[in-house]
């Protein structure tokens, strides 16, 4: 008989959220199965086309997300069902760890792959992320993903290492640790009480109008505004059989325009001549009458993101002053202490 993993508190939630393809979720569930910790929870976010063909419901929290939750942005690659925004809000909602692990179709795990970034979440107040690499399984000296960062043209990039021929552990050179600022949406640790000074009690500030190729970069950079740090484990625990340069591709002009009006003082600055390519690419998809595949929001989807605008300001700043007040009365009472 399987263990029923939702009878008691668990430390970590693991989030797999089911996207359209079968196969791949069923790869992910299967692995995390079988090499769960006990202290764990396990959570399928879903849209109404999933099916439990397997009868899991003992060992997985399945979570429905109704089809035009948060009514994504981007359809490319959510046309079967909620956005990863959405799924990971609902997720959220239900979860009861102190811990978030989301882990997308297509990444497979082994075992004991939670104990070094569950240690570096626990042994530090002030990291609220931690990066793991992604080996891709089918070369071992092929680049193992560590996580997103920031480049002028594109604002998101995955931050690839290249593992050494004789080395277990791939290496990470210092331009690429300079330029990680969080973890893939792919493989990714958060601390839930960092998530909640980022959250509404509707779930995730950002809400679910980002891009899947923006996500996992709009929750590193909000973290990083209020204070939070990051950190990068070399364990490899996860791998995948995909091409590592065939994920999430860059972030649309629309999500560009919002990060930065979100994040202008942590983002890198775009020069003269990156705006001259820009601006030439779209002459040339304009005269070339090349079909738009990122279509734009309505008028009401964008008075909502004016709204939550707003509001992720506001949560923002009240949230860094009481950090700030916090830190500062936590060193006056270790002064007192001393």
């Amino acid at each position: 008989m399987p263990q029923n993993r939702l009878n008691f508190k668990p430390i970590l939630s693991v989030v797999v959220p089911w996207m359209g393809d079968n196969l791949l979720f069923e790869e992910t569930l299967a692995s995390v199965l079988r090499y769960a910790p006990s202290s764990c929870e396990i959570i399928v976010p879903h849209g109404e086309k999933f099916v439990d063909r397997f009868e899991l419901s003992g060992e997985v929290r399945f979570c429905l997300v109704p089809g035009n939750a948060g009514e994504p942005v981007d359809r490319d690659s959510e046309a079967s069902g909620p956005s990863l925004n959405s799924l990971f809000n609902h997720a959220l909602q239900v979860a009861s760890g102190d811990y978030i692990h989301l882990l997308r179709p297509g990444i497979q795990v082994v075992e004991d792959w939670t104990d070094v970034p569950l240690q570096m979440l626990q042994n530090s107040s002030g990291t609220a992320m931690v990066s793991m690499p992604i080996q891709d399984a089918r070369n071992h000296r092929t680049p193992s993903v560590f996580g997103v960062g920031l480049s002028p043209g594109t604002l998101r990039q995955l931050v690839l290492g290249r593992a050494c021929e004789f080395a277990e552990h791939p290496a990470l050179d210092p331009q690429a640790i300079s330029m990680l600022i969080g973890p893939s949406s792919w493989c990714a640790f958060y601390s839930r009480s960092a998530l909640s000074n980022i959250s509404t009690p509707q779930g995730w500030i950002g809400d679910a109008l980002f891009g899947n190729a923006a996500f996992d970069l709009d929750i590193a950079l909000a973290l990083k505004s209020l204070g939070y740090g990051h950190e990068v484990t070399s364990q490899h625990s996860a791998y995948t059989e995909q091409g590592v340069r065939d994920w999430d591709g860059h972030v649309d002009e629309f999500d560009k325009r919002r990060l930065r009006t979100r994040y202008f003082a942590s983002l890198p600055s775009v020069n003269l001549l990156q705006r001259g390519l820009h601006l030439l690419r779209s002459c040339f998809q304009r005269a070339s009458f090349l079909p738009s595949t990122k279509p734009s929001p309505d008028r009401r989807q964008v008075r909502r993101l004016l709204h939550s605008d707003r509001q992720f300001a506001k949560t923002i700043s009240s949230q860094s002053i009481q950090r700030k007040r916090d830190t500062r009365e936590q060193s006056e009472s270790c002064l007192r202490a001393a």
